[in-house]
């Protein structure tokens, strides 16, 4: 069976240019799809006519694909030129200092994983100077050493996995310039105890801080509109939450699993989730549906629904009073022995 198949196909010659305009080169691939070139301008070449008219179908083709596979090698070359706009350098005490503009995302296939990742585990520090915009997705994934990070006030975005798995990090600082946190930016940075978000942010991507179980506090500023799924999942040292009045959304179990929470509050003027009562917990509002809450909620009596995993892992829930005005029961709402009363 063929697979290609070339032909040329020519209209009535007025003139030699006019030829060129109107000489057009159609390949047909399997199953009768038909893309058609100008044999004037094939990927930018301009064919001589005269020359060039006479040769055979397959000899369009064959130009094509060298032009094809031009571009594509042209692409790889773009590629590691931006890679090479960032400067970097290793010294002996592990100090990584990253200096450019704009860092590239990477990857993490080993074609497309950053330049210093085949040195990770040497890296302790990682000082990146004023005049780069952002941290690229999986820069520093699982630098294992890394115990501290500067962040200049040049950057504007975090991106995803940029720190994830970094277990030996303990604290980080995001400058005010940042305005979003990607997608597992610092997932399973289980040695993070602190973190400071600035009021410039306002994403907190999903994922974001999953698992970072030495994490204790967490400030979210009221300039954050989107918390994430799963943003602060697994955070199970994390003993209160305050949910600022500009969050319009926030994601499915993004406070799963944070079985030490004592203290949860939405801040007054938050149109979208209120703590009504000081319940400790987080009530969608136009709902009335529980999403999420911990071994201290009193759940108010307005209350129509509980949600999914609402006190899932809560270490220490012993007992819950459900109020008459509960209709649903979401799945695993309640995952401990716990006393129900009603």
């Amino acid at each position: 069976m063929s697979f290609c198949s070339c032909s040329l196909i020519q209209k009535s010659p007025v003139s030699t240019s006019e030829n060129r305009k109107s000489n057009k080169l159609r390949v047909l691939f399997g199953h009768g799809l038909v893309v058609s070139f100008s044999t004037c301008a094939v990927f930018g070449d301009t064919l001589n006519q005269d020359e060039d008219f006479g040769k055979s179908a397959p000899f369009y083709f064959c130009l094509i694909m060298k032009k094809f596979f031009t571009f594509i090698f042209a692409c790889f070359i773009s590629f590691n030129a931006i890679q090479a706009e960032i400067t970097w350098n290793l010294s002996d005490d592990g100090t990584l200092t990253i200096s450019g503009t704009d860092m590239p995302n990477y990857r993490m296939n080993a074609a497309n994983r950053s330049h210093w990742s085949s040195q990770g585990d040497k890296i302790k520090k990682v000082v990146i100077e004023n005049g780069v915009t952002s941290i690229g997705s999986w820069a520093f994934d699982a630098c294992k050493g890394l115990t501290s990070v500067t962040i200049p006030n040049s950057v504007t975005s975090i991106g995803s996995h940029a720190f994830s798995s970094c277990k030996s990090l303990t604290s980080v600082t995001i400058p005010n310039s940042v305005t979003s946190i990607g997608n597992n930016a610092f997932q399973n940075c289980s040695g993070l105890t602190s973190v400071t978000i600035p009021n410039s942010v306002t994403s907190i991507g999903e994922s974001a801080f999953e698992n970072c179980s030495g994490l204790i506090s967490v400030i979210i500023p009221n300039s954050v509109t989107n918390i994430g799924g799963y943003a602060f999942s697994g955070c199970s040292g994390l003993t209160s939450v305050t949910i600022p009045n500009s969050v319009t959304s926030i994601g499915e179990e993004a406070f799963y699993g944070c079985s030490s929470l004592t203290s949860i509050t939405v801040e007054k003027g938050n149109t979208y989730y209120d703590s009504r009562d000081n319940c400790n917990a987080i009530i969608a509002t136009k709902s009335n549906t529980l999403i999420r809450g911990c071994k201290n909620t009193d759940i108010p009596n307005s209350v129509t629904s509980i949600g999914e995993s609402a006190f899932e892992n809560c270490s220490g829930l012993i007992s819950v009073t459900i109020p008459n005005s509960v209709t649903s029961i979401g799945d695993g709402a309640f995952s401990s022995y716990i006393v129900f009363k009603g």
